[in-house]
C-alpha cells in the first residue's frame, strides 16, 4: 500500500470513529474495511466488519448488507469455516431476492459446510462430518457440491454401517448418479440390504452388478453371491 493509500485510508477510520453519528460516517468506514479486505487484511476486514453492524446508529441497511458479505469472504479466506457459514446465512436473510449476489453467496455458504465436514472428517469425527456433508443438500440443494457431498456422505455412513440412514440415501442417488458413480452405489446398496436381511434386495443389486462387471470372472462371481442370497 502506498504511503498516499495508506493516508487516505487513516483518515477514513479517524473521520468515521471520530464522527460515528455522521450520515457518512458508516459509509465511508465501510470503504475503509473493504480496503483491508482488498489488501487481504481479512482478519481486520472481519473485525470491522463486526463493528459496522454494532454502529450507533445503526448503518444503512445497503452498508449492513455489504458488510456481511465482506464480512463472510473474510472468515472463509481466514479457513474459519463455522463463522463464515453463519455470516453467509446472515447476508443472504437480509439480501433482496433480486441482488445479483445471491447465487454465489449461496455457493460460498455450500463450500463453508463442505469445509467443516472435511476437516471434522480428517480429524477424526466422521460422524460429525457426515452430517455437514448432508446438511449441504438441504441449505443449499442447488449448489454443484450438494450431489458430490451426499455421494461422499453415503461412503462414510456404510463406513458407520449406519444401515438405517444410508439405505434411502442410496437409494435416492442411485437414480441420479452419472454413469461413473452406478457401480461404487450399485455395491454399497447390495451390502446395506446384505447387512439388514433384506436377501432379494441384496440379490437383485448383485446381479445388477454382474451387468456392470468388466471381466468374465466378476461377472461369475456376483452371480454366484446374488444365487446364494435368493438360497
Amino acid at each position: 500500500r502506498s504511503t498516499l493509500a495508506a493516508a487516505q485510508q487513516r483518515n477514513r477510520i479517524r473521520f468515521a470513529q471520530t464522527f460515528p453519528a455522521d450520515p457518512r460516517a458508516p459509509g465511508v468506514y465501510y470503504q475503509a474495511l473493504y480496503q483491508e479486505y482488498q489488501a487481504d487484511s481479512f482478519q481486520l476486514a472481519a473485525d470491522m466488519a463486526l463493528q459496522l453492524r454494532q454502529w450507533t446508529p445503526a448503518a444503512p441497511e445497503d452498508v449492513l448488507q455489504d458488510a456481511l458479505v465482506v464480512e463472510a469472504h473474510s472468515y472463509y479466506e481466514l479457513s474459519d469455516y463455522a463463522r463464515a457459514e453463519n455470516a453467509y446465512r446472515q447476508a443472504l436473510s437480509r439480501l433482496p431476492e433480486s441482488d445479483e449476489r445471491r447465487a454465489n453467496l449461496r455457493a460460498n455458504l455450500a463450500a463453508s459446510v463442505y469445509r467443516q465436514g472435511e476437516g471434522k472428517i480428517a480429524s477424526g469425527n466422521l460422524a460429525g462430518g457426515v452430517e455437514d456433508l448432508l446438511r449441504i443438500g438441504e441449505l443449499v440443494p442447488e449448489a454443484a457440491l450438494a450431489a458430490s457431498a451426499l455421494y461422499e456422505a453415503s461412503g462414510y455412513l456404510v463406513e458407520l454401517q449406519d444401515w438405517q440412514r444410508v439405505i434411502p440415501l442410496l437409494e435416492r442417488l442411485g437414480s441420479e448418479a452419472s454413469p461413473e458413480q452406478v457401480h461404487t452405489l450399485t455395491a454399497r446398496l447390495a451390502l446395506a440390504y446384505r447387512e439388514t436381511g433384506q436377501w432379494s434386495s441384496a440379490a437383485a443389486k448383485m446381479e445388477t452388478l454382474s451387468r456392470l462387471a468388466d471381466s468374465p470372472d466378476d461377472q461369475r462371481r456376483n452371480l454366484l453371491e446374488a444365487a446364494k442370497l435368493y438360497d
